[in-house]
């Protein structure tokens, strides 16, 4: 998707482009689809990515598709406007799948727009808590949408070069950050090689010996 006027440099991968605001890019892509023999389409929904009303420029693309349809929906409205509703029901009508974030989402699909329980798939979204590098320590990291979950949310090197500061969101609560050393971290990974959860362990996945120096803070 590229807004307005812009246009990006896209690695090769990148097999074709749809300008948001534009109608008849969103036929061509539906044409660069159906030709392309794919067996399913993956589409990430939020109201602010695509074109018209509510995004309803993607209905053109998803109306004209021969493949099943999974849709990935980020956002649900307790409350949408009249259009919100209208163009996300067409959205869930024409989508094989439905994959939500949250049993809270889930709710909310069934009982705002409405969408049949078979159809809906819960996929948190994050990653489990994988000790000893980085993961929830204070209470308020633990509980939240997803509970002992941390979600990556970007990081920053030091000028030395070394130390690297990752911030995440922690438990859907707040974010923190967590610094450590680069070369600890990769010490610590020659060594003992990808950290892994151990359920036999008695501090249940706690860091085995010589875990790497790493310092979290909200």
């Amino acid at each position: 998707m590229n807004d307005a006027r812009r246009r990006h440099a896209y690695p090769p991968r990148v097999r074709f482009e749809i300008a948001e605001g534009d109608g008849a890019s969103y036929r061509r892509a539906a044409d660069f689809l159906n030709v392309a023999g794919l067996d399913v389409v993956s589409v990430q929904h939020e109201y602010g990515i695509f074109g018209g009303k509510a995004g309803s420029h993607l209905l053109t693309l998803l109306r004209q598709l021969r493949m099943p349809i999974v849709t990935t929906l980020h956002t649900i409205l307790a409350e949408p406007s009249v259009t919100q509703r209208a163009v996300l029901d067409e959205v869930s009508q024409l989508s094989q799948r439905l994959v939500v974030m949250s049993a809270q989402g889930a709710e909310l699909l069934r009982e705002v727009h409405p969408v049949a329980t078979s159809k809906i798939d819960l996929i948190p979204h994050g990653m489990p808590a994988v000790p000893p590098i980085f993961g929830p320590e204070a209470d308020y990291e633990r509980h939240g949408d997803v509970g002992n979950v941390t979600f990556p949310c970007g990081y920053t090197l030091a000028p030395d070069g070394d130390t690297v500061n990752l911030y995440y969101g922690a438990a859907d609560t707040s974010i923190a950050l967590a610094s450590g050393s680069i070369r600890q971290l990769l010490a610590w990974l020659d060594e003992h090689g990808s950290p892994e959860r151990n359920e036999s362990d008695p501090v249940a996945g706690g860091a085995p010996p010589g875990e790497p120096a790493v310092k979290g803070c909200s």
